[in-house]
């Protein structure tokens, strides 16, 4: 077991040497996809405005600003790709459906005989509005391209995927096998899922985070959910490049992952995700989530910024190094959080330690 350290002196040190965890390089060339991509999506949305709406009627859906098509009809040339892979639909086939959500269902399928995720808008979000954001955030996750990150094969103009539907947009990714880490938790417990397992995910999570904060890139819903699992591959971080509304979205069932200033003021800044990664570092002890289901109220947010952000419950078996490390990620004020490129220091240096 190693040794607990003062936590601050700990990330001093830190701090000192994660300048060597991202190079200036990359740190450009990244910032200039992601530029190109913004110029991309913001030059395609003024040619959108100017476009003909003869397949759209008046919408009736929940903020009644969109439009919602008229038909089962192909509008993949009124979207702007950008710079994605535009695949081949008769490639891509949707086997088995695993979850849905509130923007999004995916399934399990193939593609070019390969095991792949695929990705789509639930019908209600069948909207232009909703289809160029989801090729939006592709886009914007496609550039991410880490060890630790789920790669985005692609996109496509797909056949109806289920039952009375209508043809729509399908994102391709790269398949792990073993789910969400939620789910893993869920199907184990404190003693039979060792802390071995579990530091190499932290590593690799740390690993993500630090690479998209470097690129100026904030996930905005970092939680186990979106943490994937594989018997044989590195942790990989998903859902990169949500927009703010779909992480919005996500507040309600999910409350217990945001930052306070988040939930008061819809402050976002990379400190959210760190408090979210220290929320998970409790989860990973505890293999339970550190909140219920809440109804965002005044009274439960106040409950949560005063009590559950600053009093984690650790268990016996979780490494002092652990706790000090969560406890600075979830501190109240953001700008006394660490970085995320000094946590991957801490991780790294620690492990180098056993």
């Amino acid at each position: 077991m190693v040794s607990r350290v003062v936590p601050r002196s700990l990330l001093r040190a830190a701090a000192n040497e994660s300048s060597d965890t991202v190079t200036i390089v990359g740190s450009v060339a990244g910032a200039l996809i992601l530029l190109a991509l913004a110029t991309t999506v913001y030059l395609c949305s003024k040619k959108r405005c100017r476009r003909s709406k003869a397949t759209l009627v008046d919408s009736t859906s929940d903020d009644g600003s969109h439009y919602e098509l008229s038909a089962d009809v192909d509008v993949s040339e009124n979207l702007e790709w950008g710079l994605l892979q535009r695949l081949d639909a008769a490639d891509v086939q949707s086997t088995r459906q695993l979850a849905t959500g509130v923007y999004y269902n995916v399934w399990e399928g193939t593609y070019d005989g390969a095991t792949v995720f695929v990705k789509a808008l639930v019908p209600k979000r069948q909207t232009l509005t909703h289809l160029q954001c989801f090729l939006d955030t592709l886009n914007v996750a496609s550039a991410c391209v880490h060890p630790c990150i789920l790669g985005v094969l692609g996109a496509a103009w797909s056949p109806p995927l289920l039952a009375r539907s209508r043809s729509t947009l399908v994102g391709v990714l790269e398949h792990m096998d073993l789910g969400s880490m939620r789910t893993v938790l869920m199907a184990s417990n404190m003693y039979n899922l060792a802390w071995h397992d579990k530091l190499s995910c932290i590593l690799d999570m740390a690993s993500a985070l630090a690479y998209l904060h470097s690129r100026s890139v904030i996930h905005g819903a970092f939680n186990t959910k979106n943490i994937i699992l594989d018997s044989s591959k590195r942790a990989k971080l998903a859902n990169v490049g949500l927009s703010r509304a779909e992480i919005l979205s996500g507040i309600a069932p999910g409350v217990w992952w945001v930052a306070p200033e988040m939930l008061t003021a819809g402050q976002s800044s990379p400190a959210i995700d760190v408090y979210a990664f220290g929320r998970v570092l409790v989860e990973l002890d505890t293999h339970r989530r550190p909140s219920r289901h809440l109804t965002l109220t005044n009274e439960t947010i106040q409950h949560i910024v005063t009590e559950e952000s600053t009093s984690p419950r650790f268990t016996s078996m979780c490494p002092d190094w652990i706790q000090d490390l969560a406890l600075l990620c979830i501190a109240r004020k953001p700008e006394t959080r660490p970085s995320a490129a000094t946590i991957l220091a801490v991780v790294r240096s620690q492990l180098e330690m056993m």
